[in-house]
């Protein structure tokens, strides 16, 4: 367990305490803390809400304060030498564990988060029969849109959770629902869900990696998730596990019961604030009660969150390329050289983003995820691959953002030439962050698309 720089509570109750403005708190946190510190703030209605471009500036306020404490940590490297640097991290770790060192240079987002709670950010996308906001699909994105061009990893962060709570609002458990769901909407809790090894991670490898075995009370969990966010700071986390027989199972785990373990966060070439990484499951005992859906042959596929890659993964990543094309935007009212590429981007952006809500309109909210690679040529309106396979329209559009993202990115440090490729410039962040979009929920048949794509006339 880790402690807070400022207070003694661990990290599990970051969440809980927001921002301590005790001594040993980074000041660009209290200082926020001040900006924002409304009781009780009203709700946000819609997608063109004022409350929401509050919100959003709050957001990219905080955004650039943690990017503050990665330029603090790069300044020490500077003024003591890197080597003296590198001797105190390791008396840190040796001292504390590595996920206190971790959190000190990549504070999780727990005022963010809070804010979001407050304007009832959660509630968006349930239902308003299990206490939800009810907002449709299109206007899910249209937010989404905003909040990832404010802060890409708060927003990468609630779609986790809303992940999470779309499971459980979903399921046929209505007691576990009920008990849950009100909190976590609420914000008073956090979830999270551990099933990329359903859907994109490892399913390569012979076996399944996480397995679930039906005893007499109900099943036994053994393996690991590779890819599970905030798993520190969760209540519990949504658990996707494969039987003997090949069926899957998803169920809510405490995060505190026997058996689980959360690995320290992987070191990410981006959005290391979300804290992602490994979760372990070594025989955990699995109430029936906190079955969530199945045993059945695509147990994910039965939510309206769909499977791997749902619109709002491609919401982030046009996000992503806003926050670029602003800059450039910026830098093309001085520098007339600039000016064509920038608006033609833009005008690319704003296709993307009206397919995008079309998509969100008419109902359609998720990838159809597990085709089989070896692309033969897809479009926007969507194709097939070799063999015959579908690939979606969502399928399409997701290549289509993901290369916008990257290309955007790049204009970007272009633009700002040699000061992009200095440690802390915000577009040689965009350009890393852009390259989470091609490992983050990415089926076969969007990671066949960019191949073609980056190979096309070179064979």
């Amino acid at each position: 367990m880790t402690t807070c720089d400022g207070c003694s509570l661990t990290d599990r109750k970051f969440n809980e305490h927001r921002l301590c403005s005790k001594p040993g708190s980074r000041r660009p946190q209290v200082v926020l803390v001040i900006y924002y510190g409304i009781m009780n703030p009203p709700p946000i209605l819609s997608p063109v809400d004022d409350q929401l471009d509050a919100l959003c500036a709050a957001l990219a306020a905080a955004s650039t304060a943690r990017d503050a404490v990665s330029a603090d940590v790069a300044a020490d490297a500077a003024a003591n030498g890197v080597a003296g640097v590198a001797a105190d991290v390791a008396a840190d770790v040796a001292a504390n564990g590595a996920g206190r060192e971790f959190h000190r240079r990549h504070p999780w987002p727990a005022q963010p988060l809070a804010w979001c709670g407050q304007r009832g950010v959660f509630r968006w996308s349930a239902s308003c029969h299990v206490g939800g906001a009810g907002w449709s699909d299109a206007d899910q994105i249209r937010g989404y849109l905003r909040l990832g061009e404010a802060c890409l990893t708060t927003a990468f962060i609630i779609t986790q959770r809303t992940a999470a709570s779309t499971r459980l609002a979903e399921s046929a458990n209505h007691s576990l629902r009920d008990r849950l769901l009100p909190d976590l909407l609420a914000g008073r809790a956090f979830a999270t869900v551990a099933i990329s090894q359903l859907t994109t991670s490892r399913r390569h490898l012979a076996a399944p990696v996480l397995r679930a075995r039906e005893t007499a009370d109900g099943y036994l969990f053994h393996g690991f998730s590779p890819w599970v966010t905030g798993a520190a700071f969760a209540d519990w986390i949504a658990v996707g596990a494969v039987l003997d027989d090949g069926r899957h199972l998803l169920a809510a785990i405490p995060a505190n019961v026997a058996g689980v373990t959360v690995d320290p966060p992987q070191s990410l070439v981006a959005l290391e604030a979300s804290h992602t990484g490994p979760v372990r499951f070594e025989n955990v005992a699995v109430e029936r009660s906190w079955v969530l859906a199945g045993p059945s042959d695509q147990v994910l596929r039965t939510a309206r969150s769909g499977g791997s890659g749902g619109l709002q993964t491609s919401a982030l990543a046009l996000a992503l390329a806003s926050r670029a094309i602003g800059f450039l935007e910026t830098e093309a009212a001085t520098r007339g050289n600039l000016q064509p590429a920038t608006a033609s981007l833009r005008r690319e952006w704003q296709a993307a983003r009206d397919q995008l809500l079309e998509e969100a309109g008419d109902g359609a909210t998720a990838i159809q995820a597990e085709v089989a690679p070896g692309l033969a040529g897809a479009s926007l309106a969507g194709g097939s691959l070799a063999g015959g396979s579908p690939v979606s329209r969502a399928e399409a559009l997701r290549a289509r953002v993901n290369e916008l993202a990257l290309r955007a990115s790049q204009a970007a440090l272009v633009a700002a030439k040699g000061a992009g490729f200095v440690a802390g410039h915000p577009a040689g962040r965009w350009c890393r962050e852009a390259l989470f979009f091609l490992v983050w929920s990415c089926p076969p048949g969007v990671l066949a698309t960019h191949l073609r794509d980056w190979t096309d006339g070179y064979s």
